[in-house]
């Protein structure tokens, strides 16, 4: 019998119902491949306004081998309007990025607009389709068999809508149409960010994909990130000079100074002015109340190697220090987690963790010239960006705000389909997974009836649990040692009737022989029944469908 290949998507059904960043290839943050733009291979759709052109479905092959590319053709040139043109809701002030796969018909040269709903805003950008040329702007890359992959990247202001619009041009920069002039497109895409990011299709709603992670200095593949819903309550994460929004003292702040984690030059300087005692920046927000916060922010040395990150605006309150030179905590407050991560290009993501009231106030970056010292010389300073503040007890993906907080949904990944390779009375489920926080009730997998009555899980909590219940009574719990958070953990659980165990990284081999195997239908990634998420990543996932021996699960997981 011969391998069978099959996409992510074909296997694994996924959702999150909200925007969401990661590192990518490049070592960079930005927004998981996602896409803004309904029907974007059905431009025959009535999302898709034909205005004095038409379009007809399926006409040749597209980019990826399906004829499911679509041609398009203006009416007469003399008409008042004569474009293909749809619309679709987006975050104010930010930058888009509209693309789409476009290959020449019987004209040259195309138009594209992506403007704000009332047609205001308006970014213009013509392609030839013959040499590969732009005109204003605008990128025209070469995908192979004529195709060409097209983006335009603009921000549209305060609009909460943006038209996507094109047509054929009889010239550069000419506002003629061209009669009975045709193109091909497919794979239209609005995408929130500076970057295309990778096709992804959509139908009647916009599609938000999974997250594979990477290591931002290393560019290691770091597998499916997996968090549960998290909210940044500070606004304007990037625009520290914003008054409504942040406040400063005894420091200079100055707008887009340098590039920042995302490429983009959007970061700000933090820099001490006129006294001996430490300049800082606080973010404001209304939250109140006793609770578990996450204060953190990604900074960069600029003449100083120290912060330190406070809950609230205040010489008193509790401090933890970072070493911006050596990437390492400093002095840090008893009631602190702490924790400081490399990105590229020089930038560390600093957080702080604890509970109490305080964050209703003004959480803040102060600048230090050595460990645990209020006392700095007038000069110097890092460069500050991305700063966010979340209920939870540890830091989440980064999540970018302008004039309000904004909540990522959860992800959520599963297998819903188990027939035709699970086998009911006897299996072996291994996993290799990086949780960010060995908090109780969180798991790396779990096979359930969707029910938390019957389900075999592996538990990401201090210790491995292999945890395997039937009818509401456990059959099985299996402490297989400890995990460690932000490193890798294999694990291999065996299941078969009266005849359970579990080996963690190679360790010996804990058995239990009595018990019975629960009736289940879906497998969830990272979460158990759409809630316990693991938050970290999944970096490998197998299912063998026979109880392997204790010498296999050891040799699987060493």
């Amino acid at each position: 019998m011969g391998l069978i290949s099959k996409a992510f998507s074909d296997i694994i059904t996924f959702s999150r119902s909200s925007n969401a960043t990661r590192v990518g290839p490049d070592g960079k943050v930005q927004y998981a491949p996602h896409n803004l733009m309904l029907r974007s291979q059905e431009l025959d759709n009535a999302a898709w306004t034909k205005d004095n052109c038409t379009a007809t479905a399926n006409a040749i092959a597209a980019p990826d081998g399906t004829v499911t590319a679509d041609m398009i053709t203006d009416g007469a040139s003399g008409s008042p309007s004569l474009y293909l043109t749809a619309s679709v809701t987006i975050a104010a002030s930010v930058p888009h990025t509209a693309s789409g796969y476009v290959k020449r018909g019987n004209t040259d040269w195309i138009r594209f607009i992506v403007q704000d709903g009332s047609f205001g805003n308006q970014t213009a950008v013509w392609f030839n389709l013959a040499t590969g040329a732009t005109t204003s702007g605008g990128t025209l890359t070469s995908v192979g068999n004529g195709w060409y992959r097209f983006s335009v990247t603009a921000t549209i202001g305060s609009a909460t809508t943006a038209e996507y619009q094109i047509n054929t041009a009889a010239a550069s920069s000419s506002n003629t149409r061209v009669s009975g002039g045709t193109y091909y497109l497919w794979g239209a895409q609005l995408s929130q960010g500076s970057i295309a990011g990778d096709y992804t299709p959509t139908t009647s709603a916009a599609v938000y994909g999974p997250r594979f992670d990477y290591d931002p200095v290393t560019l290691a593949a770091k597998g499916l990130l997996i968090e549960e819903q998290r909210t940044n309550l500070l606004t304007y994460s990037e625009d520290f000079t914003n008054g409504a929004a942040y406040i400063s003292g005894r420091a200079t702040i100055s707008a887009n100074t340098a590039a920042a984690p995302d490429g983009n030059t959007t970061a700000d300087s933090l820099t001490q002015s006129g006294s001996t005692t430490s300049g800082y920046v606080a973010g404001y927000s209304t939250n109140s109340g006793t609770n578990t916060y996450t204060f953190s922010v990604f900074v960069k040395p600029n003449g100083k190697n120290f912060v330190r990150l406070t809950e609230a605006l205040s010489g008193s309150d509790r401090s933890t220090y970072f070493n911006l030179s050596s990437g390492t905590v400093g002095t840090k407050d008893a009631a602190h987690t702490a924790a400081i991560s490399a990105y590229t290009n020089g930038w560390y993501r600093v957080s702080i963790s604890y509970s109490g009231s305080a964050a209703s106030y003004y959480p803040g970056v102060y600048l230090a010239d050595t460990d645990n010292s209020t006392t700095v010389v007038a000069s110097g300073g890092v460069y500050v960006w991305g700063t966010q503040l979340e209920l939870g007890a540890f830091a989440t993906s980064y999540i970018p705000t302008v004039a309000s907080t904004v909540t990522r949904s959860a992800d959520v990944a599963s297998v819903n389909t188990l027939s035709p390779w699970f086998n009911a009375t006897e299996g072996t489920i291994y996993a290799e997974a990086e949780p960010f926080s060995l908090t109780a009730g969180t798991v790396a997998y779990a096979i359930s009836d969707g029910t938390t009555s019957n389900y075999m899980a592996s538990w990401t909590q201090v210790n491995e649990h292999f945890l395997v219940v039937s009818g509401g009574s456990t059959q099985a719990s299996l402490d297989g040692g400890t995990y460690v958070v932000n490193q890798y953990t294999k694990t291999a659980g065996a299941y078969k009737a009266n005849d359970f165990a579990l080996s963690l990284n190679g360790g010996a081999v804990v058995t239990d022989s009595s018990g019975s195997i629960p009736t289940v239908s879906v497998l969830g990634i990272g979460n158990r029944n759409s809630a316990n998420y693991l938050n970290g990543h999944i970096k490998r996932l197998a299912y063998y469908p026979r109880r392997l021996t204790n010498a296999e699960l050891q040799s699987l997981t060493s």
